[in-house]
This record gives structure tokens, C-alpha cells and sequence, in this order.
């Protein structure tokens, strides 16, 4: 929309740099853009749609949650969806029905969350068998496919939030090089309040990532918890272990990280 004040020429618009908001443009030099007026109230913005920036369901895009049917197609359909949207994106994995994945990715600037309660454990020196509350009722389970080289990778600006993460039976990969949940040469993530179990593999494995915070999780029965790989500036909090075959937290080439 072109506009004038006075003898100064403006171009209003909304564009798709993600910013989102009407941009205001002052032109000048340009002989060939002409200067019409109108008023203010006939400029109309649309905002984004709630479906835009909240309630981006996996269901909503597909996924059954059988713990049979292979559901990454849906998730990919729903973290594309996220992708698009203006604002930073929600994508919710209802309960309490378990997804079989492989290779997923969720996008930059996404949180991928599940039940609202997120995992719950007992707090330090309670006993053991309360550790892993890791689905409490109506919280989804995500199942890495026994032939994935992971279940969900996150990247920069990501957030994941109150899953539980279940390997496969059949599977024998090592721990030291895949996992549960990857998060490869990214900076900005948040894995938070989520349950990783039964897998021969890791729960979470880092490489060159930056600016990390995994914090109130809960590891069972697997080879490894977390993996941190040439990681630096990291915070690793309120995490509970138990049963794990190799290592609880394994670093590589890291600094300046905290454990707590």
C-alpha cells in the first residue's frame, strides 16, 4: 500500500520476514513510484492464525499412535507446518498414545511438547522405583524405530518438553554414536522434563552444540544417558539416572559446561 504525508512518500506493508507487524518504508529518489493517499483505516493487517503459531497437533496431520503404524510422515507434515508460521511454533504430541518415529526433525524456533504435568520423579534419595514416573497417565510415549539413527533431531532454538522417548527391542546399535534424541552442531535448545528408557542406545547425544539446557529428565534402562560431544556452555540439572549400561553422562571435548 503506498501512502503520503505532506511531500514524503511511504510504502506500508506486510511482509514474511518473520517479524510479523505492519513495516513502514520511506521513499525517496525513486521518480518512477507514484504517492497515492488513503486513509489509515482502510489499511488492513491480518494477524496469523492461532492454528499459525499454537495448536499444531500431530494428530491433526496424521499420526495414529498405534505404537504399530510408522507416524514420522505425520510429524514431518506438522513440524513443516511449524515452520511456516510467524511466530515461534507449538507442536503438541497428545496422550496417551505411542508414536513410532524415525528421523525426524524439529525445526529451528519450535517446542515439541506433550503431556502439561511433563515427567515427574521422586526427588533425590527417594527411592528407587518412584524414579522413572515417566508416564503418568495420559503422557505420550515417542518410539524410535528400531532401524532409526534416532527418534527426533532438534536444532537451534528448539525446545522439547514433557515426552517420553522409548527405544526398540530389536535394537542394537551403539550407544556411543546414536540416540534417543540428537542435537548436532546447534546452539539454543531446551530439552526439558522428559523420559528416556529402554534402549541400548543413548537418551540424548550432543556433538558441537552450544547453549544448552537439559534439565528435571529422566533416564532408565539405557546404554547411555547423555553423550555430550565437543559441547560448550551448558547447563545439565535435576537429571535422574538409573540402570544405565555404560555411562551416565559421558563428555567429549567439552567447556565450560555445569552438571548439577
Amino acid at each position: 500500500v503506498k501512502a503520503k504525508s505532506s511531500d514524503e512518500a511511504y510504502l506500508w506493508h506486510q511482509d514474511e520476514s518473520g517479524h510479523g507487524g505492519l513495516h513502514r518504508w520511506h521513499l525517496s529518489g525513486l521518480d518512477t513510484i507514484s504517492a497515492v493517499s488513503v486513509l489509515m483505516s482502510e489499511i488492513k493487517v491480518e494477524s496469523p492464525t492461532s492454528k499459525d503459531v499454537l495448536n499444531i497437533d500431530v494428530r491433526n496431520y496424521g499420526a495414529v499412535g498405534d505404537g504399530t503404524t510408522d507416524d514420522s510422515a505425520a510429524f514431518e507434515k506438522a513440524f513443516a507446518a511449524a515452520s511456516k508460521a510467524i511466530s515461534p511454533a507449538t507442536v503438541f504430541v497428545p496422550g496417551p498414545f505411542r508414536y513410532v518415529i524415525a528421523n525426524v526433525s524439529l525445526p529451528t524456533n519450535s517446542t515439541l511438547t506433550g503431556h502439561p504435568a511433563g515427567i515427574q520423579h521422586a526427588p533425590v534419595g527417594e527411592e528407587a522405583d518412584s524414579l522413572d514416573a515417566g508416564a503418568p497417565d495420559g503422557a505420550p510415549v515417542i518410539v524410535m524405530h528400531a532401524s532409526a539413527a534416532f527418534a527426533i533431531q532438534v536444532n537451534s532454538s528448539t525446545v522439547l518438553s514433557a515426552i517420553r522417548f522409548e527405544g526398540s527391542s530389536r535394537d542394537t546399535h551403539s550407544p556411543i554414536t546414536s540416540g534417543l534424541v540428537h542435537s548436532p552442531h546447534i546452539s539454543d535448545v531446551v530439552i526439558e522434563r522428559c523420559s528416556f528408557a529402554d534402549t541400548s542406545r543413548g537418551g540424548i547425544i550432543t556433538d558441537h552444540t552450544h547453549h544448552f539446557s537439559f534439565r528435571n529428565n529422566v533416564f532408565t534402562n539405557v546404554g547411555e544417558g547423555m553423550d555430550i560431544q565437543f559441547s560448550h556452555d551448558g547447563m545439565i540439572t535435576g537429571n535422574l539416572l538409573q540402570n544405565i549400561s555404560h555411562h551416565g553422562i559421558q563428555f567429549w571435548g567439552n567447556f565450560n559446561n555445569k552438571v548439577q
